[in-house]
């Protein structure tokens, strides 16, 4: 009774003194998730499984605690005993049916009309329906298993593969293990890898080193950038002295040139002094302890593409640049490849074939961390292959030819995707690829739809600078509307810091007035921002000559504007605000709490009173190998 009272103190925040044990569970608001995880700490408790129906069917403390005790009663006698338990042969055919009959009995879909592969939240079932049908396949098995893994699960085939896994495991540990050792001491069995003090407080120095060391690779190329600014800057006003104005417009047309000026020496410095210098020999190394100075090597080169991509390289996504960032870094790309991701977190074990289209949000992870050893093994996606909307990928994978992965689809490490069959199921509805990577004009294309973002921003933050003059009546300078027009574009604040520490040489006196100050400036440039999207968004819509640059330019300004303005923005209601700015349907009391940019507002509709939660992924358009689908 007392941990079940602490328990709930914990979930809900309630103190254990206002806890009663004949109150009501639902009253303390414990929702189906939080019930799960109360039943792994229960489990973890007693020592014994629980159901997770058990706890969400116990009307309170007082009945649960006399469960978990009937529970233990008949659990200690079964031990003690120690009667091997014949094992139940299931294979794979017979889990499917099962799930098929499972998921028939949930959602009332008939079983024939039930695919293996389809997504299972496409049937309907809910986080109560999961712990019920949990309950269901571990009698089923005869092993426990947890909720978190049927949730997570995207399809039956994937939920069948784990089933068949975890059956395999419980039934080589139960052969393997005699049945009269205490559990604790067959734990105490396993090898344990003994790593010294001084060896662990070695390698928190290395780290400590490398964090250093990462800070200066994406430092030094916003310095020489906006060094490189200031010097054409300064040679540019000089040509047009005696112009009024004309030295404002050039540095607002120079800042963006800036920013992708440090894109590019960004990429280049992580080439040079990151992949050269602390690349591995992936040939010869495919196992490495985290106590070691190559893990240290390879988890600072990780970090630094890691912030680099989701910073800078996120911008160049869906363009051929994005393909040179990732070449850079190791990479082996085909001919015509749409790469709309930067997740993949090891370029130099990644091999992608001709014509492969890499949809939004894909990871591709070539490595994995278990039981303090890195792993990693090469990935392989072959010719004409399409991967879509937030697929797995993981190390070890091999995608065949002409492969189509569907959105939220992972291949397991190690597995082999061969061509189907049932090839050549063209979507009708499908539009063209949104610039057409055989086009010879492409990286111009993609270099002006790049710039114009960053212009875009410098723009917002330029109407901010003369707001600003407008109101304090202060007369207008020309370093600040620089310092403006590059914090606009570059939008980071680390960067902003490199910005003015290379621009200014006084430090500020009052350090509140300062930061009161940079929140008003970031808040009004965000607002302007938006705005300019927005309309600018909606005169490419409403334009009757519509081409690929304008359809993927909106996409792209909208992204943007996501990653630069909305993120601060989640879990509020002024996100909802923002998305009906941006020409979303949002109906009154909803409860947004984090969803991914968001390419195509305008297409999406949200009822009222609806909840996303913190993973949510709204896609209103992505690339195939039918096109770009909307």
């Amino acid at each position: 009774v007392e941990f079940l009272k602490v328990l709930i103190s914990e979930q809900t925040g309630i103190p254990i003194n206002n806890v009663s044990v004949t109150d009501n569970l639902t009253s303390y608001g414990i929702d189906s998730i939080g019930v799960v995880k109360a039943t792994k700490k229960l489990s973890d408790f007693l020592g014994t499984p629980v159901a997770a129906i058990d706890v969400f069917t116990a009307s309170c403390i007082l009945e649960l605690a006399s469960f978990s005790e009937d529970l233990l009663s008949k659990t200690q006698p079964q031990m003690a005993r120690s009667i091997p338990v014949p094992i139940k042969r299931i294979n794979k055919n017979d889990i499917v049916e099962f799930l098929k009959v499972l998921i028939s009995e949930q959602t009332g879909v008939p079983i024939d009309n039930i695919s293996v592969t389809d997504n299972l939240t496409s049937y309907g079932i809910d986080s109560i329906g999961v712990v019920k049908a949990t309950q269901k396949l571990s009698d089923f098995l005869g092993t426990p298993v947890a909720a978190i893994d049927v949730f997570t699960a995207s399809c039956i085939q994937e939920l069948a593969n784990f089933s068949e896994d975890l059956l395999s495991k419980t039934q080589t540990q139960l052969s393997n293990n005699p049945p009269d050792v205490p559990e604790a001491e067959i734990d105490s069995t396993e090898s344990v890898v003994e790593v010294s003090k001084s060896r662990q407080l070695g390698i928190r120095l290395l780290q400590f080193l490398a964090l250093i060391y990462i800070s200066i690779m994406l430092a030094s190329p916003a310095y020489l950038s906006i060094t490189a600014f200031l010097n054409s800057s300064l040679c540019a006003n000089k040509s047009v002295a005696g112009v009024p104005w004309l030295n404002y417009i050039i540095s607002l047309v120079f800042a963006p040139l800036a920013w992708i000026l440090c894109i590019a020496s960004t990429c280049i410095c992580i080439s040079v002094f990151g992949s050269s210098l602390l690349g591995l020999n992936y040939d010869l190394t495919s196992e490495i302890s985290i106590y070691s100075m190559d893990f240290v090597k390879w988890w600072a080169l990780y970090k630094t593409q890691e912030i680099s991509s989701k910073i800078l390289a996120t911008h160049l996504r869906g363009t051929v640049f994005l393909n040179y960032w990732f070449e850079m870094l190791g990479a082996r790309i085909g001919s015509s490849v749409l790469l709309d991701t930067v997740d993949i977190t090891d370029p130099a074990l990644v091999s992608i074939g001709d014509e492969v289209i890499v949809a939004e949000g894909v990871l591709v992870q070539s490595h994995e961390v278990k039981k303090g050893v890195l792993s990693l093994h090469p990935i392989r996606i072959g010719n004409c292959s399409s991967i879509g909307p937030y697929a797995v990928v993981q190390k070890g994978s091999v995608v065949g030819e002409s492969v189509e992965l569907q959105a939220l689809q992972k291949v397991g490490g190690g597995e082999h995707v061969l061509k189907p069959n049932n090839l050549d199921n063209i979507d009708k509805n499908a539009d063209l690829p949104v610039i057409n990577s055989k086009t010879q004009y492409d990286t111009i294309y993609h270099f002006m739809g790049i710039y114009l973002v960053g212009f875009l921003s410098s723009l917002a933050a330029a109407i901010a600078y003369f707001l600003y003059i407008k109101f304090s009546k202060h007369p207008p300078s020309l370093q600040h509307f620089s310092f403006v027009c590059i914090c606009g574009a570059f939008h980071w604040i680390p960067f902003t810091v490199i910005a003015y520490a290379s621009m200014f040489y006084d430090v500020p006196s009052n350090p509140i007035t300062f930061a009161i100050s940079f929140t008003g400036a970031y808040l009004l440039h965000s607002l302007i921002l938006i705005i300019l999207t927005a309309v600018l968004t909606r005169l490419l819509i409403r334009n009757q000559n519509q081409t690929e640059f304008k359809t993927w330019l909106q996409c792209r300004m909208n992204i943007s504007c996501h990653l630069r303005c909305a993120k601060l923005l989640s879990g509020t209601e002024a996100f909802c605000v923002y998305l009906r700015i941006m020409g979303a349907k949002i109906g009154k009391h909803c409860s947004i709490r984090a969803i991914n940019p968001v390419s195509n507002p305008e297409l999406m509709s949200i009822g009222a009173g609806v909840h996303l939660g913190d993973f949510s992924k709204m896609i209103t358009g992505f690339h195939s190998s039918n096109g770009y689908t909307r």
